[in-house]
């Protein structure tokens, strides 16, 4: 989210990346989440990807995971199949799994801590049935596990084809 809100805001807003007036390739490289994933020492990362994200390239997401693999960084990379911008990931109950997963397996979380306060699931129905957007894909839960996985890339195919009613 924040890496989102800065692309879009740049300089202008926050002082930390360039204008699309302004656009310095020097500068621009030294914020680039590029070049940083090839560093060692990077902290644990679970990233969420579409195969046919049209805002955030899938192809990006592949490019840092390799770097950070690489470097020997503990960098899990989930790419859900057929999916675009805003779908699979977080909005499946197999992404999910794996948000819950990797943060206890990092520690972050009890092994019985699980979401807080409401059924994610249907928050996440309701908003998708309120902003009239397509049901979510069905992915293979529970494949995910953080000591498997923590340095590979897995690709998720979808179940069954999307679901046209909500």
């Amino acid at each position: 989210m924040l890496a989102g809100g800065l692309l879009c805001f740049g300089r202008r807003a926050f002082g930390l990346l360039p204008s699309p007036k302004s656009y310095d390739a020097d500068l621009a490289a030294r914020v680039s989440p590029s070049v940083l994933a090839g560093r060692p020492g990077l902290p644990p990362m679970l990233l969420l990807s579409s195969s046919d994200d049209q805002i955030v390239p899938c192809a990006q997401t592949e490019r840092f995971a390799e770097a950070a693999h690489a470097a020997k960084n503990d960098v899990a990379a989930l790419i859900f199949e057929g999916e675009t911008h805003g779908s699979g990931g977080w909005f499946c109950e197999a992404g999910r799994e794996a948000v819950l997963e990797f943060m206890r397996y990092n520690e972050l979380l009890l092994p019985e801590q699980g979401m807080s306060g409401t059924d994610p699931t249907d928050a996440i129905g309701k908003t998708m049935r309120a902003l009239n957007l397509a049901p979510p894909t069905d992915f293979p839960g529970g494949r995910f596990r953080m000591a498997a996985h923590r340095r590979a890339t897995l690709r998720l195919r979808p179940l069954r084809a999307r679901r046209e009613s909500y």
